[in-house]
Order: structure tokens, then C-alpha cells, then sequence
């Protein structure tokens, strides 16, 4: 009977570690106002927040307007990347930026105001 409970609480333990632990990808993001450096410095330290990015690994291309982002999936989700950006006052994909945030931003960061997140409306008679 002892045998069987140690065979069984070891199949149990091996079969533990056979789980999924980690889940990195790796994702671009446009973020079309990050156009020079005072604007990727905050972005990076937003994201700073958010366990689960390989921050070294973070690259802005800012000529390109994009931010690829190497994260762990089973800690966060691109979503929650999205929404600390526009948090931060930038569009992030098809988000549209905090228009606090973005009144809050230094000058050469504003850029183009952005959009709302509202569905546009017609202007048809």
C-alpha cells in the first residue's frame, strides 16, 4: 500500500512539472505618436510595470512607429500592453490614446491629436 501512495504522489509530482510553465511571445505594436526619444522613454517606463515583458529584449522602431515586445502569455496578455500605452497618452494598435494622458504629454510627444475611441458618425443629410 506505501508503495502504491509513493508511486502514485510521484507519477502526481512528474506529471506537475510537465505543465506549461512559461508561453513567450513575441508581438509588435503600432504605436504610430512614438516618433523620437523623449516619447520611447515613456512608453518604457510604463511598461515597466508589468511583470512578465523581457524589457531588455524591447525594440522601438520609431521611424516605423512600432514597438515589438517579447512577453510571457501566461503572465499578462497583449491587451493589457495596449491598454498600459494608451494609459501612458499613445494610440497602440487600433486603440486610441487616454485624452488626459495625452494633454499630459510633453509637447514633442503629442504629435497629431488622437481620435476617439467612438465609432464614427455620419455627417449625411
Amino acid at each position: 500500500m506505501n508503495r502504491l501512495c509513493f508511486l502514485l504522489m510521484f507519477l502526481a509530482l512528474g506529471m506537475a512539472g510537465a505543465c506549461r510553465q512559461t508561453d513567450i511571445r513575441t508581438v509588435a505594436f503600432a504605436v504610430p505618436q512614438v516618433t523620437n526619444a523623449a516619447c520611447e522613454a515613456r512608453v518604457r517606463a510604463a511598461l515597466q510595470r508589468l511583470k512578465g515583458i523581457d524589457h531588455p529584449a524591447t525594440v522601438f522602431d520609431l521611424a516605423a512607429g512600432t514597438v515589438t515586445i517579447r512577453y510571457d502569455s501566461m503572465v499578462l496578455a497583449n491587451k493589457n500592453i495596449e491598454h498600459v500605452i494608451i494609459a501612458a497618452g499613445f494610440d497602440a494598435n487600433e486603440l486610441k490614446a487616454d485624452p488626459a494622458a495625452r494633454a499630459a504629454l510633453p509637447p514633442e510627444c503629442r504629435g497629431q491629436p488622437a481620435a476617439t475611441n467612438a465609432p464614427p458618425t455620419s455627417t449625411a443629410p
